[in-house]
């Protein structure tokens, strides 16, 4: 368990080369999720050819919306609830 600035129970992760000080109750889980951030948004830099970190969190922000809008489609088809997109 790390400590940062005295406060017990917060972890240092890093994602795309910058440093956060995140806390939780399952910090082996913030560090699998903060890992999975890190490896999204360097693909999605890598296929944008990019490096601003403000471009790849805008173009992963995307990628994560258009997911998620086809998780939820998917959901509400295997449901077999009529789905009418607006």
């Amino acid at each position: 368990m790390d400590d940062i600035g005295g406060k017990p129970g917060y972890v240092t992760v890093e994602i795309y080369d910058q440093l956060y000080h995140l806390s939780g109750q399952d910090q082996d889980h913030i560090r699998e999720l903060a890992a999975r951030v890190d490896a999204t948004m360097r693909a999605v830099a890598a296929l944008g050819h990019t490096a601003d970190s403000l471009r790849v969190a805008v173009q992963m922000e995307a990628w994560m919306v258009i997911t998620t809008e086809h998780t939820h489609t998917r959901l509400v088809i295997l449901r077999g609830a009529p789905y009418y997109p607006e």
